[in-house]
């Protein structure tokens, strides 16, 4: 995990305790896992609306995970059917951010 990514978990933690931040991460950690899938199968399957609209709910949940790189490529979203995009470098790098956070998650989990 990035120091980055520690730091900002760590803030949350911070900011409304360790318990509840634990709590935070465990109950956040299966939904962080869905939305890749769904996000995924929706960008294989070029289902534009439904990978948007997914991608727009995920956006405001990863700011706390530290992961900007995630937040960029899931605000690009809204040009994603365009004919300059490339999708399978768009994809693998999604993928790459997603499982950056979810192993971000578990460290973090795993240390506290």
């Amino acid at each position: 995990m990035s120091n980055k990514m520690f730091a900002a978990m760590g803030a949350v933690a911070m900011q409304i305790g360790e318990k509840e931040t634990i709590e935070l991460f465990q109950f956040a950690l299966p939904i962080v896992i869905e939305r890749q899938h769904a996000l995924e199968q929706h960008l294989r399957a070029k289902e534009w609306a439904e990978f948007k609209q997914f991608a727009h709910k995920s956006i405001g949940s990863v700011r706390i995970y530290g992961s900007e790189r995630l937040e960029v490529l899931l605000r690009q979203a809204h040009d994603i059917d365009n004919d300059g995009v490339d999708l399978l470098a768009y994809q693998q790098e999604l993928s790459k951010e997603f499982e950056a956070v979810i192993d971000g998650i578990r460290e973090w989990l795993a240390a506290h």
